[in-house]
């Protein structure tokens, strides 16, 4: 708390850790605030706490979250606390009394944020659902903490007017050790249960984030050009609780995340009229880590795309943006003991290799320098490994930050795919473009 009048600071909080969001009471008592313990792993379990002006005491009012406590506000009475929080691939808006019963006010396959409170139970936020793009909405909050919300805006109503967009289909599928792995996929418009299309898994990145249930243009664009998109939450994913999210610490990418993918994957197409023999895999970030991760591991996809990767721990954690995070990825130091950073790093399996992979990555990127993706992609040259380097130009960490870029990205990651897809190959390219000039057959 810094004071108006000299400026002098007043540190708040006595308990290490990671803690954002300050509200102050109404009465001016007391402070809500949301983070985590310091600890030596880079994902700890979420806390809401309060804390007192008076006595500096804190207390914690949740543990254990779902994911982080987002958007807080006191109610009017100043005995609770509204937030917003990821779970299970939506955001909901939940209340909890400084007694810690914890209600959730909102329930739908939408993800919700709320800006803005008053005093009299009334908020005004943004929403997104599987077929509505962000619009702004007015949430009513009653005396019994029941929540109605109403959407005031239909942004992109007449982009979206006569477009057929993709059906989207939630299922949960097992992977092992007893995990149950959310996931969707979407179905290209015009969807024909008798036929079988191509797939296309997308890892999201993080490793700590969550896929879920908002429009997501790119998915939307990839249905369109005929592929069932398949994305899930695997293990290491926020929005399940700290178990789930932790169980990759130390241990990233490997065994558990490999496995829940391909758990996500298999349930696709025992649901969907998938092609086994046209899969197709990508992912940035966390998502390229774990793309790169997968074609050392199995053989399944035709093709894959690994962007803004991360290919080989020790020589990232010297020269990425996020030193201290990096460093904090595995138990030991490198240089006490290597062998999780070696084992972990996707360059390091990169002999076993045989899909054709495409690495891509921002000329700006600070998060994953470009020299990850060099690495991965000269090691495929040296093998004779199909790839290809694209750098996009004017990007920082990912690929999409300019519209332009944005369906750059999708172009070239569909032309990729389709030299390797057995129904769209160069050979049947050819034979397209012929047809379309009177020639050919």
């Amino acid at each position: 708390m810094v004071r108006v009048a000299d400026g002098k600071i007043r540190r708040m909080t006595s308990t290490p850790g990671f803690w954002v969001r300050p509200r102050v009471s109404p009465d001016g008592r007391l402070i809500a605030y949301a983070g985590f313990q310091a600890g030596d792993e880079n994902y700890l379990p979420r806390e809401l706490r309060v804390l007192d002006v008076a006595t500096g005491r804190e207390r914690i009012l949740l543990s254990d979250l779902a994911d982080d406590a987002q958007d807080l506000f006191w109610d009017p009475s100043g005995h609770g606390i509204y937030f917003t929080m990821n779970h299970a691939g939506r955001t909901d808006l939940f209340h909890v009394t400084l007694d810690g019963k914890l209600t959730q006010l909102t329930e739908g396959m939408h993800r919700l944020r709320i800006q803005s409170m008053t005093r009299n139970g009334r908020a005004a936020g943004v929403i997104t659902a599987p077929d509505v793009t962000r619009n702004v909405v007015m949430v009513r909050i009653s005396r019994r903490k029941k929540a109605t919300i109403t959407q005031l805006t239909d942004l992109n109503r007449d982009i979206l007017a006569g477009v057929e967009l993709g059906r989207i289909r939630e299922f949960w599928a097992d992977s092992t050790e007893g995990a149950r792995i959310q996931g969707w996929m979407i179905t290209p418009p015009g969807y024909d249960p008798d036929k079988r299309y191509p797939m296309l898994l997308s890892i999201h990145g993080g490793p700590w984030s969550m896929y879920g249930v908002d429009f997501n243009f790119i998915f939307q664009a990839w249905a369109a050009r005929g592929y069932v998109v398949v994305y899930s939450n695997p293990r290491g994913s926020t929005g399940y609780g700290p178990d789930f999210a932790m169980a990759i610490n130390g241990r990233y990418p490997g065994k558990r995340d490999f496995a829940d993918l391909m758990a996500a994957v298999d349930r696709a197409i025992a649901l969907g009229p998938i092609d086994r023999n046209r899969l197709f895999v990508t992912g940035c970030s966390g998502g390229g880590v774990l793309t790169s991760w997968v074609v050392s591991h199995t053989d399944r996809f035709k093709a894959a795309a690994a962007l803004c990767p991360v290919e080989e721990w020790i020589a990232f954690a010297g020269r990425t943006d996020i030193v201290a995070w990096a460093h904090r990825m595995f138990r030991k130091p490198f240089w006490e003991d290597p062998s999780d950073w070696i084992a972990h790093s996707p360059l390091l399996h990169v002999g076993k290799v045989r899909t054709p992979t495409l690495l891509m990555t921002g000329d700006r990127d600070l998060r994953t320098p470009l020299g990850e993706a060099e690495s991965f992609y000269a090691a495929l040259k040296m093998r004779g490994i199909p790839t290809r380097l694209i750098v996009m130009r004017r990007e920082w960490h990912g690929t999409t930050s300019r519209p332009s870029n944005l369906l750059r990205t999708i172009l070239y990651l569909d032309d990729w795919f389709a030299r390797f897809d057995p129904a769209r190959g160069p050979d049947k390219a050819k034979e397209k473009h012929a047809d379309a000039h009177g020639h050919g057959r």
